[in-house]
């Protein structure tokens, strides 16, 4: 998986300069998205610098992240994501979830390859489904949760598909919306294919898309095939 880069995002402010909300919850919040974005993990001095804060305010953040299992401490004193935000993001569309899991581990041990459901979060593509296969040695891996921008990588094209046509889409768009599918390469890793459908949940605002994430051009043909049987008979059931 290609690695993120941090970037500090500026709170929203009121005209008179002052900051809305909780100043420690946002600190949380963006030390959350600092770790996700560096599954390597930090280092507190890490963390103090791009929170821009002292390492006494970036260590109070991390030990309650970690005292509530959003955040480990690993023995070479990094912080990584903990488990509770996978528990949470179980919770996330379940019904959605339940419905598509089974054709994407379908799909998954057809292929040989991880399978994805993504849905648009704003400007964002975010798993919400991940299924890796468990007939093969090797495939690549996919984080459940992970969030991209839209533009990038087969999930998101796919999504963009789906809205109205504007003057401004990127040829990646309007070659999906001609075909009914999306392709990236290298967008996770060098030499991986994705290639997704877009799919309709039944919600119109709601908008989202099934992948298949392949070693190579191998089975693209086959896994583009199976991906537009599946949608189909996904919007049929």
């Amino acid at each position: 998986m290609d690695d993120a880069k941090a970037t500090q995002v500026s709170a929203p402010s009121t005209n008179s300069g002052k900051t809305l909300g909780s100043q420690t919850l946002r600190r949380g919040l963006k030390a959350i998205k600092l770790l996700a974005a560096h599954p390597e993990g930090l280092r507190l001095q890490d963390v103090a610098k791009l929170l821009n804060v002292n390492r006494n305010a970036a260590y109070r953040v991390l030990v309650t992240l970690t005292e509530e299992g959003f955040a480990t401490r690993h023995r070479d004193d990094t912080y990584r994501l903990g488990l509770k935000l996978m528990e949470l993001s179980s919770q996330v569309m379940p019904g959605l979830r339940e419905r598509i899991r089974p054709a994407l581990v379908e799909l998954a041990e057809e292929l040989g390859a991880t399978t994805t459901l993504t849905i648009a979060d704003g400007d964002d593509a975010v798993a919400i489904e991940v299924v890796e296969p468990r007939s093969t040695i090797m495939h690549v891996a996919y984080r459940l949760g992970a969030r991209r921008p839209l533009t990038v990588g087969a999930s998101g094209i796919a999504i963009l598909s789906q809205r109205p046509p504007t003057p401004t889409d990127p040829p990646e768009v309007v070659s999906a919306r001609q075909r009914g599918w999306s392709e990236s390469r290298g967008a996770l890793n060098r030499g991986a294919v994705g290639v997704a459908v877009p799919i309709r949940v039944g919600d119109p605002t709601a908008l989202a898309s099934i992948s298949a994430i392949l070693l190579g051009d191998e089975q693209r043909d086959k896994a583009v095939e199976a991906l537009l049987a599946v949608a189909a008979r996904l919007e049929l059931d």
